[in-house]
């Protein structure tokens, strides 16, 4: 029998090499860790932003929220601070015709039977804009035959092309990590949707780009006036939907996103996206909760440049998608009723048109189909008349002179009843400017005229007045004219007490319409009366809820009153006079009428308001006034009003 005899040394040696191996074996881990680390992320890991961790119920409503207003870049109502703004007419409105802009639908892949779906997004765009349309295909995808069908489309519709364009860059210089992910994740067109990067390279100065199943609710035309290199919005589970974009394009910019797509796509995880700078905040993949819906597609990568790189030469601002771009869900529902309806819907077209009801139009006409090219709302004893007779001087405007009313521009005939409505404008000769100056309209046509009419031809003139002395110098018009039984002996402030009456009856259902996305009003009632004449909150609500506020300029009587020659050359800007059409332009203020100029001192006192009469008509608009105010910006009456009043009158959403 052997005996096995370990010595100290020996012993001594098989635990030193024990701890070599275990040694070694830790270090070639930690290599590992490493490789795989660096390879993954290119900044620390406490800087990379997660997607589940990151999307919270805060980044639910945050999403669909934005600080940047689009319609802000339209200047809605005019003040005697921009008057300089107007000495040089040719700057006005913020549109530079001379520039170039452009709606753009891409297409990733055209077949026959995708041929009818394009055509109709041609068309709905077609109702709302003249600018052109460009359809960039992507050629390896696309039918010859699709391709040939969609040429012969697009000939009834004017100033069309159609792009057959291949991918900026070749495939094999992307990482080949980076394509897999392309097959593998559930977003719609895997690589082909990367054909949207061609819209960077079209030319012109600014472009919509829309997925096909975009639909345009309201005139577009506001987001081309506004100062950015990308105007993006939220999609429901992402941080940016590449469905609607608004893009300045530039060969440097297009050259830039192609070589630094080329460059992160080699270090592309599915982890941390481009360049470890996080895929979210978003909502977790329905197929895969480890991802964020087209993290790897145009959608993520754009996230990536214009806002995760934060790169200060560019101007970059975020859109409320509850209004330029909505899908579906539940959030934006109070946000339209103080906001309106969308300008642009992606998806969620069913139930947009549930919760609108049969107040939506759907269909408007593509071309000019009434002679009127704007038409001046107001009220009675508003100045609207003054407005529109001062506007006539000019030589490329025609008045209109109604046998069936004594005041020149005013046509009391249905707007809907297109051609005998046309008939009235039958002496205004071509080419001349012609316009509309019924007050009524403002109550009573927020539906008719844009459905009639359409977006694209269609000039909205907007003269308010103070409700209080409108209604005043209403009850005057009345009295001078023996209107509505009263003479001039007519008590007036009697008068304006059976108003207010009538009003008190229905003052909560109507006050409470102010928090529905579309007014009822009954406009019966609200035509002679001289309360419900001067909610004005309600009236323009319901013309917002049509029609694009880029159709708008909104004008205060008291700075008509005022800076006269100044607002008469804005309005007639803004109805398509120009600079060189000024030449010996004058406005003789003495001939305007000024009926409705008079003031308490003027008056007898059987025809002026008593004290307690007039703070009772404040008590009655100051809320309205003040909803005025967060709708449009701005409302130059301040009553002095506080306490109770101020308190009920918080902006609507807030």
């Amino acid at each position: 029998m052997t005996t096995l005899i370990f010595t100290p040394d020996s012993v001594t040696r098989k635990r030193r090499l024990k701890r070599q191996l275990l040694h070694a074996a830790a270090c070639v881990l930690l290599c590992i860790f490493l490789l795989v680390k660096s390879r993954t992320e290119s900044v620390p890991w406490h800087k990379a932003v997660f997607r589940n961790a990151e999307w919270t119920d805060k980044h639910k409503s945050v999403a669909h929220e934005a600080s940047f207003n689009p319609l802000s870049c339209h200047a809605l109502v005019w003040n005697s601070h921009t008057i300089h703004l107007y000495e040089n007419i040719s700057t006005q409105p913020k549109i530079d015709h001379s520039r170039k802009y452009a709606i753009v639908l891409s297409v990733t892949q055209l077949e026959m039977q995708y041929v009818p779906k394009v055509e109709n997004s041609v068309r709905r765009i077609r109702q709302f804009s003249d600018h052109d349309i460009v359809i960039v295909i992507l050629r390896d995808t696309a039918i010859p035959e699709a391709i040939d069908l969609l040429k012969n489309v697009s000939m009834s519709f004017r100033s069309i092309q159609v792009l057959i364009r291949d991918f900026g860059f070749q495939i094999s210089s992307l990482s080949p990590t980076f394509i897999r992910f392309q097959e593998i994740n559930s977003n719609c067109c895997g690589i082909n949707e990367y054909i949207k990067l061609e819209i960077f390279n079209l030319p012109y100065d600014k472009v919509l780009a829309l997925d096909v199943d975009v639909s345009l609710q309201k005139s577009p035309e506001v987001l081309f006036e506004c100062d950015a290199d990308f105007m993006y919005t939220a999609g429901p589970r992402t941080p940016l939907n590449a469905g609607v974009l608004v893009v300045r394009p530039s060969p440097q910019l297009y050259s830039s996103l192609i070589k630094t797509l080329q460059s992160v796509t080699m270090t592309y995880t599915q982890e941390y996206c481009f360049e470890g700078l996080g895929c979210g905040p978003c909502r977790p993949n329905l197929n895969d909760l480890n991802m964020c819906h087209g993290q790897e597609g145009p959608q993520g990568f754009l996230h990536y440049y214009f806002v995760k790189r934060r790169d200060k030469t560019l101007k970059v601002e975020k859109l409320s998608s509850c209004l330029f771009n909505y899908q579906f869900g539940d959030l934006c529902d109070g946000y339209w009723d103080a906001h309106g309806p969308p300008y642009i819907v992606h998806k969620g077209l069913s139930r947009l048109s549930s919760l609108l009801s049969m107040n939506k139009i759907i269909k408007y006409p593509l071309d000019k189909v009434c002679r009127a090219d704007f038409w001046i709302l107001g009220g009675l004893a508003g100045k609207t008349t003054e407005l529109y007779t001062s506007m006539i001087e000019h030589t490329k405007l025609t008045g209109l002179n109604i046998h069936e009313t004594v005041r020149a521009g005013e046509i009391f005939r249905p707007v809907a009843q297109l051609e005998y409505y046309n008939d009235a404008f039958s002496g205004v000769p071509n080419g001349s400017l012609a316009g509309d100056s019924t007050a009524h309209r403002l109550m009573t046509d927020a539906a008719t005229i844009p459905k009639t009419c359409g977006h694209k031809y269609t000039r909205f003139i907007v003269l308010l007045r103070d409700p209080i002395e409108r209604c005043h110098s209403q009850m005057l018009l009345n009295s001078r004219m023996g209107l509505n039984g009263l003479t001039e002996a007519s008590n007036i402030s009697e008068a304006v007490l059976d108003d207010l009456r009538s009003y008190r009856v229905i003052e909560s259902a109507l006050f409470n319409q102010t928090r529905d996305i579309y007014p009822q009003m009954d406009l019966n009632l609200g035509k002679n009366n001289c309360i419900m004449a001067g909610l004005y909150y309600l009236q323009l609500k319901r013309w917002f809820f049509h029609t694009s506020v880029r159709n708008f300029l909104i004008f205060f009587t008291e700075d008509f009153d005022i800076h006269t020659f100044d607002v008469v050359r804005a309005a007639l800007n803004f109805v398509g006079v120009r600079a060189e059409d000024y030449n010996n332009f004058k406005v003789d203020i003495k001939k305007l009428t000024r009926n409705a100029a008079q003031t308490n001192l003027d008056l007898p006192l059987h025809q002026t308001l008593t004290p307690a009469l007039r703070q009772e008509l404040e008590s009655v608009f100051f809320p309205y006034n003040a909803l005025l105010e967060t709708l449009i910006g701005r409302v130059p009456w301040t009553y002095g009003m506080h306490g109770d009043i101020a308190k009920d009158t918080q902006p609507i959403g807030d």
